[in-house]
């Protein structure tokens, strides 16, 4: 899923910001193999990329903090955790 996010970020970038969250919820709920950091950084900065090309950044941020706080709420955290809010960029 990130990798369409990716490709279609600069063409399609309302597709492409849905795919690339629905990318971060399925990391969020557990699916993937051998998941790193890496992975859920791509996810997010390729969505974070098309919400800039579809002028909605801020909202798209925001969206991607809250997952990561509602995940780190929970015993234990989750995959989301490994990606530092800080590093999305300004809102």
């Amino acid at each position: 899923m990130s990798s369409t996010a990716r490709d279609h970020g600069a063409s399609y970038p309302d597709f492409a910001l849905g795919v690339g969250l629905a990318a971060l919820r399925w990391i969020s709920a557990g699916y993937g193999c051998e998941l790193t950091g890496s992975d859920v950084f791509m996810a997010a900065g390729y969505a974070i990329e098309a919400a800039r090309n579809a002028g909605r950044a801020d909202e798209v941020i925001n969206r991607i903090r809250a997952m990561i706080a509602e995940e780190g709420s929970r015993t234990g955290g989750g995959p989301l955790v490994m990606f530092p809010g800080k590093d999305i960029g300004p809102v």
